[in-house]
């Protein structure tokens, strides 16, 4: 799996257009527009960390942002977490074998960004079209800050595990959500969300 997401991002992002790197007034830029401070980076190397930024109103709408320093940042990765549309957390992305994933993206200068979504069971949850609408928010929230964020446009890939999945392939084949979007990596998708095609 890691080989294969590597060999698409190099083939996706190839040919970006001149971006500046991060400098410390960049950096001190992010803080002020995102309300946050970097946190501890989980991965060796020299990346910013953003941990828990809101780009919603409703309970689980965070995400979390890493961005290579001192290179040109090629494009980025928007991860959505697997459970079920029942249970995860984006802090699953940072072990195991997407921990692997994250970190060979990031040493290709492409950031990353892991997102997380309202349950079906959350009060604010009206089924899945709200989990399927947050990846939208995901998407439109960092679509609106590339330019701060130094990510190149249209050169964004969607990319999930099972019902994160299936929030990146609505999106990317969507196009009010798109726009950006280069590509899509599915891991452990759902072929259907028609109940009653789920048995065929």
């Amino acid at each position: 799996m890691t080989k294969s997401l590597h060999i698409i991002l190099l083939f996706l992002i190839i040919g970006c257009s001149k971006v500046e790197t991060l400098d410390s007034t960049n950096i001190n830029n992010l803080e002020r527009s995102l309300g946050i401070d970097t946190s501890e980076n989980p991965f060796e190397g020299d990346y910013l960390f953003f941990k828990d930024i809101n780009y919603g109103n409703k309970e689980r709408n965070q995400l979390d942002i890493l961005l290579p320093q001192g290179n040109q940042i090629l494009g980025a990765v928007i991860f959505f977490h697997g459970g079920a549309f029942l249970f995860g957390t984006k802090d699953d992305l940072y072990e195991g074998e997407i921990k692997e994933i994250i970190a060979s993206i990031l040493e290709q200068n492409i950031a990353v960004i892991n997102a997380e979504y309202t349950f079906i069971n959350d009060a604010q949850s009206e089924g899945v079209i709200t989990s399927l609408e947050d990846g939208t928010s995901v998407i439109n929230f960092i679509t609106d800050r590339l330019m701060l964020l130094n990510i190149p446009r249209n050169k964004l890939i969607l990319a999930g595990v099972s019902a994160g999945a299936g929030i990146a392939q609505w999106n990317g084949f969507r196009e009010i959500s798109n726009r950006q979007v280069q590509g899509i990596f599915a891991s452990i998708a759902q072929s259907s969300y028609d109940l009653y095609q789920w048995e065929q």
